[in-house]
């Protein structure tokens, strides 16, 4: 998506993620106040869901060193055979093994 600025646009989403989750509270708390059931203060938080959805439908999302790399998704849930340890950086462990 946003290959020359990753690091960037991460920061973003973790500095907004709080403030995502205080926004929708008040919003919902406001709502209940309100007078409002459940069920419309559930779908307050869907519209946001929905919304997102729309938006990351057809972004080409970025490829990582682990999906470029030998390791299939299978042997990283395996983790090491010698020890039967999971692995927890996949890659590393698998390139120490071969």
């Amino acid at each position: 998506m946003y290959p020359e600025e990753k690091t960037h646009k991460l920061n973003v989403l973790h500095a907004w993620w709080p403030g995502g989750l205080v926004i929708g509270g008040l919003l919902t708390a406001i709502l209940a106040w309100m007078g409002f059931g459940w069920q419309v203060r559930m779908a307050t938080i869907m519209v946001a869901a929905v919304i997102y959805l729309v938006l990351i439908l057809g972004q080409k999302l970025p490829t990582y060193r682990e999906s470029r790399s030998r390791c299939s998704v299978q042997r990283n849930v395996q983790g090491n055979p010698a020890t039967g340890i999971p692995a927890v950086d996949a890659h590393n462990v698998h390139d120490r093994n071969n």
